[in-house]
């Protein structure tokens, strides 16, 4: 991290200097470099610009989201993460018998901040949050009534963690993934979390639903 920090300070103090000038070199149309023989003044406030959107670029949270068994890693949610997180979303089979290795790698790689997850992605994404001690915002997760049972051999609840960010979205109409049931099971279990309950939302979860959760808990 100590990379990004001498970055960040670098930016601020060209921010600091605005009077700067440089000398610019460019290449000529036969590749040689010319050095023009007066300063010029850098636009600052195109520079600026630029420097405000690399700076939040760094600061951007990194989002793991796992879809649904039947649903896929494309749609307005996941354009909504590209544009406001450094965001993840893969392919997933969850029939796939290599699948809990896969998820391993991926996370120990990517080192997510948030993991989100939906439905049967909200289930193995509380087993991943749990092992890896990660924020996690779960939407309807099955942690119950599942049609399978992905080959997660180690990827087990072993108890309560505290100290996490962990909210659970619930759409008390779902008739996929029964809520009450889902809240008896939590309570259980003790997974120390916040429970956001939607009325009128099903197992699908709206756009807009999904945008006023990040903004509440992840942005």
């Amino acid at each position: 991290m100590n990379h990004i920090y001498q970055f960040l300070e670098n930016l601020n103090w060209l921010k600091n200097n605005k009077n700067l000038e440089i000398r610019l070199k460019q290449p000529n149309k036969l590749g040689r470099k010319i050095e023009r023989n007066k300063k010029e003044r850098v636009g600052f406030p195109t520079l600026l610009s630029y420097i405000d959107k690399v700076t939040e670029k760094q600061v951007m949270k990194r989002v793991l989201y796992l879809h649904g068994l039947e649903s896929s890693n494309t749609g307005d949610k996941i354009d909504f993460l590209h544009q406001h997180s450094i965001a993840f979303a893969p392919s997933i089979d969850y029939f796939d018998k290599n699948i809990e290795e896969k998820l391993v790698t991926l996370v120990e790689n990517f080192q997510p901040n948030v993991i989100i997850g939906s439905s049967m992605g909200g289930y193995v994404g509380m087993m991943l949050a749990n092992k890896y001690d990660i924020d996690c915002v779960l939407f309807n997760p099955a942690i119950h009534s599942r049609p399978m049972e992905p080959n997660l051999r180690s990827l087990i609840y072993d108890g309560p963690k505290h100290g996490l960010n962990s909210v659970v979205v619930l759409g008390l109409e779902d008739d996929v993934i029964d809520p009450s049931k889902t809240e008896d099971i939590l309570e259980q279990v003790e997974f120390d979390c916040e429970i956001e309950r939607v009325e009128e939302m099903g197992h699908r979860v709206p756009f807009d639903v999904f945008v006023n959760i990040y903004n509440k808990y992840i942005k």
